[in-house]
């Protein structure tokens, strides 16, 4: 996802301050009409934006930073393209993640002994 302004860890606590992957990804440097096709998902023509977002993930599937992307954008509530899936993609995996996490399991403590 191309770096844009006010992208740093200023405003966002969960950024962790590592993002030189992002001089690195295949949207980097990229033209303002390659970066709309990133951000199309609020595009009131969906049949356009579908579209946008397919040319976005092809370029994602390219990428050699595609893994630290999506990390990325699965840590912070971002909106657009990262690491090659959309914000409601990300949002699955999210939850899917939540579910297979183990429950804490609580211990019983032991009775308490009375000494006589």
């Amino acid at each position: 996802m191309p770096r844009t302004a006010g992208a740093h860890n200023a405003d966002r606590p969960w950024h962790n301050l590592d993002d030189d992957w992002m001089e690195r990804g295949a949207c980097a440097g990229a033209s303002i009409e390659v970066q709309r096709l990133f951000f199309s998902e609020n595009d009131s023509n969906r049949v356009a934006a579908r579209f946008a977002e397919e040319q976005a993930k092809e370029l994602c599937l390219r990428c050699d930073v595609q893994a630290e992307c999506l990390t990325y954008a699965l840590d912070g509530n971002v909106w657009g393209i990262w690491g090659g899936r959309t914000r409601r993609e990300r949002i699955v995996i999210i939850r899917k993640r939540k579910k297979a996490r183990p429950a804490t399991t609580v211990r019983p403590r032991p009775p308490r002994t009375t000494d006589p």
